[in-house]
């Protein structure tokens, strides 16, 4: 039996939002590359895997290899359920099983399934149909948490695991809250994480969503898609870093939907081999004086692919806008490849907007003045790799979690 068809037969109905996704996906299908938003990532070698369902949990071993600091909070899911045995919350927030939260949080009903968008997209309506639990976040008015909050996502099981984890944030007025999003597969098998994440910031929340992508090479696929709506006088600061795992779709979605609002990207990708990873940004500005700041770096070798896919879209009333969009590649394999489409679509004429990109391959004057002092070629290449995506890091506020990033950084140039 097709993969398409075994999925279908084992989503669980009984809830209208379900069955009008199961139904989207039953229409449409797995995207292809014939659809222009999927046109440089091929799915079709993993569309043609067998998946067990439901998935049977295995043993979960010691994840503490994949903590990255024990003072911080700490959310464990494990195949995209709670582990509240495993988790630690020292701080004032609220963590429940999305199940539980749908059944009895009126603010999880509130806000549930109204930022995703699946009429016409395959994967998110898939995730709309299958996600039978998950988490649930919220933090309250003014409430400022101190501490970083690491949501770590682990796969365990004895057979090929197609998953399907929800999250859904909720940070109310003038909160300010970090979150560490990261994915582990803890198995031999074949793992593919189809994930999304809703994510609410009410009147003056400030927030930092940091992404790191650091999963083993062969065997692990992950597909995860952020909606992210702001309101007035809010602040957001999503960071992404792949470097692991051995295809990755990002598609990061952010509605500002009111005045004063400020939107940060920043990502650094460092992939070789036969690592696929794919960036896809979308940035609604409907509101005016509304600031969004894109800053993509890459950096491939082997016979990596990269694509770069990001929309900027200022709509007629979004008078007094500021949006910038940059991705910058380096290319250090004549193997590897990127595909790269920065696009804005403006519908204002008193705004200020700019994109670019480059692609390239490494200064030659650069290492060879590097060279002339003493350095090998590969201590010359690995540090104007690291000064090349320390742009990305430095904006980090965490001293340890920034640490940590460019210690991972350092492993993957070396």
């Amino acid at each position: 039996m097709m993969l398409k068809e075994t999925l279908i037969e084992n989503i669980k109905g009984g809830t209208k939002l379900k069955e009008e996704a199961k139904s989207v996906f039953e229409n449409l299908g797995f995207p292809t590359t014939k659809n222009e938003e999927w046109k440089y990532t091929n799915l079709l070698k993993w569309t043609k895997r067998d998946f067990s369902f439901p998935i049977s949990a295995s043993q979960l071993d010691d994840f503490h290899q994949y903590v990255i600091d024990e003072s911080f909070d700490l959310i464990v899911l494990e195949n995209g359920k709670l582990r509240a045995d495993l988790s630690k919350i020292t701080q004032e927030i609220t963590v429940k099983p999305l199940k539980q939260a749908l059944y009895a949080d009126s603010i999880a009903q509130k806000h549930y399934g109204k930022y995703v968008d699946f009429s016409n997209d395959a994967m998110y309506a898939l995730n709309t149909a299958m996600a039978d639990d998950g988490l649930f976040i919220h933090v309250e008015t003014r409430k400022v948490i101190e501490k970083p909050i690491q949501i770590l996502n682990i796969t365990t099981t004895n057979e090929n695991a197609f998953t399907n984890p929800r999250i859904l944030v909720v940070i109310e007025e003038r909160a300010e809250v970090q979150f560490i999003e990261s994915h582990y597969s803890g198995t031999d098998q074949l793992v593919w994480n189809n994930v999304i994440s809703e994510i609410v910031l009410e009147k003056a929340a400030h927030f930092d969503w940091i992404k790191i992508q650091n999963d083993k090479i062969e065997d692990t696929a992950l597909i995860d898609s952020t909606f992210i709506f702001q309101e007035a006088n809010t602040v957001s600061n999503v960071f992404t870093f792949t470097l692991g795992g051995k295809l990755v779709r990002n598609n990061l979605n952010f509605n500002l939907d009111d005045e004063f609002i400020e939107a940060n990207l920043s990502a650094a990708t460092l992939i070789t081999d036969k690592q696929h990873a794919d960036q896809h940004t979308f940035i609604d500005h409907a509101y005016p004086n509304c600031v969004s700041n894109e800053n993509y770096k890459g950096i491939y070798d082997g016979s990596s692919k990269g694509v770069f896919n990001g929309k900027v879209l200022v709509r007629v009333d979004a008078q007094k806008t500021n949006a910038y969009q940059n991705n910058a590649n380096v290319i250090l394999s004549e193997k590897a490849s990127v595909d790269t489409k920065p696009q804005l679509e403006i519908f204002a004429d008193d705004v200020k907007c700019s994109h670019g990109c480059t692609v390239g391959h490494q200064d030659d004057e650069a290492l060879f003045y590097m060279r002339q002092r003493g350095l090998s070629r590969a201590q010359a290449q690995g540090i104007l790799n690291l000064a090349f995506t320390g742009e990305i890091t430095d904006k980090l506020r965490n001293e340890t979690v920034k640490t940590y990033i460019l210690n991972l950084i350092e492993e993957k140039l070396n």
